[in-house]
């Protein structure tokens, strides 16, 4: 495809790429990478297959199903970590947070770096330590 044109979301080929996707899932990805999906996937099953939120991944690495997998699987991980067990399946809303986080957040100091620990954690730097922002 070439910058600036568009793709045809066709029936056939969402489809497709969904299927694609959930194959990469189920035969691709790690199972030590999909602790936080397979969780998902038994607490709320509507919630983790629903077409639209799929599509949500696909779109975002351009249809490639492999890496729209991998996203997936550490979207839930993510927020496995960040949210907890009860949260998993629901969308995360202001009203989910402690004042203190909420604070945080419009702080804008919190950071998901793009690499694990040696332990393969996620890796947050929280800057609000370092800068208040009222210097």
């Amino acid at each position: 495809r070439h910058e600036g044109e568009t793709r045809q979301e066709t029936p056939e080929f969402l489809s497709s790429k969904l299927e694609e996707m959930q194959q990469a899932l189920d035969y691709k990805i790690a199972s030590q990478m999909k602790h936080a999906y397979e969780l998902a996937l038994q607490l709320d099953p509507q919630y983790v297959n629903h077409l639209e939120f799929r599509l949500v991944f696909l779109r975002t690495e351009d249809f490639d199903p492999y890496e729209a997998a991998l996203r997936f699987t550490r979207f839930f991980e993510v927020k496995l970590e960040l949210f907890g067990r009860d949260l998993l399946c629901n969308e995360i809303t202001q009203d989910d947070l402690d004042s203190g986080s909420l604070e945080d957040c419009y702080k804008g100091g919190f950071q998901l770096l793009p690499f694990r620990d040696n332990g393969g954690r996620l890796v947050y730097a929280n800057l609000t330590q370092v800068y208040s922002g009222d210097e």
